[in-house]
């Protein structure tokens, strides 16, 4: 099931906004490979796919992320949960 979240969404737009407040681009684009966020779109829930990484590194047999991407990403979650708030 293809997801297709509304760029103008207020989770889109909360979680652009956190991204470019740490001062980085916001892409807000669509991906070819499979999430769980479909589930939760078929279900009526506006979703996005967001997380620290590379996607080329993703479920690979040598795996792995800096920690400074975690705590960015940890950054960016708070300051989009705060946007709700």
């Amino acid at each position: 099931y293809a997801m297709d979240t509304d760029p103008a969404s207020p989770v889109v737009r909360a979680l652009a906004g956190a991204v470019r407040g740490i001062g980085r681009p916001a892409a807000v684009r669509g991906v070819s490979y499979g999430t769980d966020a479909s589930k939760l779109a078929r279900a009526g829930i506006p979703s996005v796919v967001f997380g620290p990484g590379s996607i080329r590194q993703a479920h690979s047999a040598d795996e792995w992320i800096e920690l400074r991407q975690v705590e960015e990403a940890a950054t960016i979650l708070v300051r989009t949960i705060r946007a709700f708030a």
